[in-house]
């Protein structure tokens, strides 16, 4: 695997928001909330207090995601300032 520097947070996106929890599709005038990613976190740097690997985490939803492969691992880097919420594990999408 591979570890972020600093406070770096590395996810996989597993949704978008642009559909609920109940398959309701979100309307184009919603655009922010549309668009507001979801992942699991993958691994995180050494300065990363909040989160950690196994999370579920909601991300702002103007945050750039940075999108990297290593071997055959697909992911997004970000700061873990980016992550607004974590997920309670009864509701992983």
């Amino acid at each position: 695997m591979f570890t972020p520097i600093a406070e770096g947070v590395a996810i996989k996106v597993v949704k978008t928001g642009r559909e609920t929890e109940s398959g309701i599709r979100l309307p184009d005038s919603d655009k922010e909330l549309a668009e507001t990613p979801v992942g699991n976190v993958i691994a995180v740097g050494p300065e990363v207090k909040q989160v950690k690997v196994g999370d579920q985490v909601i991300v702002h939803p103007s945050t750039p995601l940075y999108r990297m492969r290593f071997r055959s691992i697909e992911c997004f880097l970000l700061t873990e300032d980016k992550i607004m919420a974590i997920v309670d594990k009864e509701h992983h999408v």
